[in-house]
């Protein structure tokens, strides 16, 4: 198993911009919380952090909140959420990602 790991356009530099607690809204994105992480070899593990929202902690990566898109189905490799509304919303957060905007 495994989960494509999203950002959202408009997040600023550790702020979640998009999550407000609308059940129905939220569970088409939710955000990616965990407590331990297993880092792939080619992600350095210093650029993961996190924040808390509404009591939750969500991981970031390079300052970007993270996500994932529940119409991948936790299937390793799905990555639909990129077209979704439309390309460039959510973009799939990889090691060459720049750092979230300020």
């Amino acid at each position: 198993m495994g989960k494509t790991l999203y950002g959202f356009k408009n997040d600023k530099f550790n702020k979640n911009n998009y999550t407000n607690q609308n059940a129905a809204h939220d569970a088409v994105w939710p955000i990616y919380e965990t407590d331990q992480i297993v880092v792939p070899s080619t992600l350095d593990k210093n650029n993961f952090g996190s924040i808390t929202l509404f009591g939750k902690k969500q991981l970031t990566y390079k300052g970007w909140p993270l996500y994932y898109f529940d119409q991948d189905g936790n299937t390793r490799g799905a990555n639909k959420g990129i077209s979704f509304p439309r390309a460039g919303v959510w973009p799939v957060v990889n090691k060459d990602i720049a750092a979230a905007p300020q």
